[in-house]
């Protein structure tokens, strides 16, 4: 009986070395989908004056859009990219230029630039990437 109960406990112990790693459970790509408040915050540089825009995003499956004013209209922007199961993103941010005095271009002259971010949770944090300005952006989920 000692030895019997001797096996069980050894096939016991050597079990999971057989079974292999566990199972991790693969990150939800729609972890971060719904509705975001998107606040880009650009400071006054280069003698143009600061400016901000609010506007919403929806995210669905990771897939963020997002749309300032009226695409294809001065004054506009689209925010558009994916963010991983991680929190971390890339977004290209692309429209038309508003009034000169914000951005030392005439009106509806089209620009582009990326946004990395980081998101956790129902928040998220982003930087202008490129560009001779800085803009900062924050993300709250409703």
């Amino acid at each position: 009986m000692r030895a019997a109960a001797f096996g069980l406990t050894l096939t016991a112990m050597l079990l999971p070395a057989f079974m292999g790693p566990a199972a991790v459970a693969a990150p939800d790509p729609g972890a971060f989908d719904g509705t975001w408040d998107v606040l880009a915050l650009c400071p006054a540089e280069n003698g143009a004056l600061g400016y901000n825009l609010r506007f919403t995003a929806e995210v669905k499956a990771g897939v963020l859009h997002g749309l300032y004013g009226t695409e294809g209209k001065a004054s506009s922007m689209t925010l558009d990219g994916t963010i991983q199961p991680d929190g971390t993103a890339t977004f290209a941010a692309k429209g038309l230029t508003g009034e000169t005095f914000y951005t030392n271009a005439k009106p509806a002259t089209p620009y582009g630039y990326d946004v990395t971010a980081t998101f956790k949770g129902s928040r998220g944090s982003g930087t202008r990437v490129g560009g001779t300005r800085t803009c900062n952006y924050t993300f709250v989920r409703h």
